[in-house]
């Protein structure tokens, strides 16, 4: 059996779908295969996106089904292993909410496509050292970005990560998902000036002018500006796993900046209100030693 990943959405959401196809992989010790087909075909009112994986050292392929899984599959030699072995596609039954069904797939199918977030540790947990030794960048990192590095290493330093984009600019971004408030960074910064000895903010954001307007603090503190080409979230991301500690927002990006560090004596602050509108239980997603914060009016 084939293991494919459709993946879309921005890095974040890249790097869950990966994550989970690659778990599985190693498991079944079956090869995994990430489809690229999203990106040929995005639609109106979905934040368009580019494939960014390739820009790391995965031991994956990357394929494009147009649409149809069979496409990927090992043609079947006769009727009867058609039907013993189809192609089986695995879609995500509710977002944030580990699926028990991936830890006993069995390897019956000449292929199985998964289509989904898949946004719970829950599923790669055990895959941990294969991925920090897959999602080291392939790319040279912007003189820019390391001299940030340095400084990063240099101190008590806290991620402080502000999603705005597509959550305030894009209506349906911003009816599913929607910024957080500052309210919510203030409070997790108290909470991090208590327990962080001497500590030194570094705020990421895809808009940070509004940061450095918006969010102030009489703690040391740095706006770090973005560069420029699709792959500066690639550096941003290893800036953000560099940092001791961790401030994120219902962003992907910022969850993977915070358990990829995974640091002795790390705090992780996280929002509750990981969708505007709903009300979820999130311990598939946010590990049990994340500090967890409501997010006010």
């Amino acid at each position: 059996m084939t293991i494919v990943t459709k993946l879309f959405g921005g890095l974040g959401n890249q790097l869950f779908q990966y994550a989970t196809a690659r778990q599985l992989g190693l498991h079944l010790d079956r090869p995994v295969l990430a489809d690229l087909s999203w990106f040929r075909n995005i639609q109106d009112g979905e934040t368009p996106r580019v494939p960014l994986l390739s820009h790391f050292h995965l031991p994956v392929s990357f394929v494009h089904s147009d649409g149809d899984p069979e496409h990927l599959a090992e043609p079947a030699a006769n009727l009867w292993q058609a039907i013993r072995r189809p192609v089986r596609t695995i879609n995500e039954k509710q977002p944030f909410r580990f699926d028990k069904r991936l830890q006993t797939l069995a390897d019956r199918s000449r292929l199985a496509y998964l289509v989904g977030y898949w946004q719970s540790f829950r599923y790669f947990e055990e895959a941990r050292p294969h991925l920090l030794e897959d999602l080291r960048p392939s790319t040279v990192v912007d003189s820019h970005y390391a001299d940030i590095a340095t400084r990063i290493e240099g101190c008590q330093s806290v991620m402080v990560h502000v999603r705005r984009g597509d959550y305030v600019h894009s209506a349906s971004a911003a009816k599913v998902h929607g910024a957080l408030p500052l309210d919510y960074y203030r409070r997790a910064l108290e909470l991090v000036r208590g327990r962080v000895k001497d500590p030194h903010l570094f705020f990421f954001s895809d808009d940070i002018a509004w940061v450095r307007e918006h969010l102030h603090t009489d703690l040391p503190s740095e706006y770090v500006a973005n560069a420029s080409g699709d792959t500066a979230v690639i550096a941003e991301l290893g800036l953000m796993q560099r940092c001791h500690h961790h401030v994120i927002a219902n962003s992907s990006l910022s969850w993977w900046g915070a358990w990829l560090a995974d640091r002795h004596g790390q705090m992780v602050v996280a929002p509750r209100c990981w969708l505007k509108s709903e009300s979820l239980v999130l311990d598939d997603l946010l590990p049990p030693s994340w500090e967890t914060l409501d997010c006010g009016d």
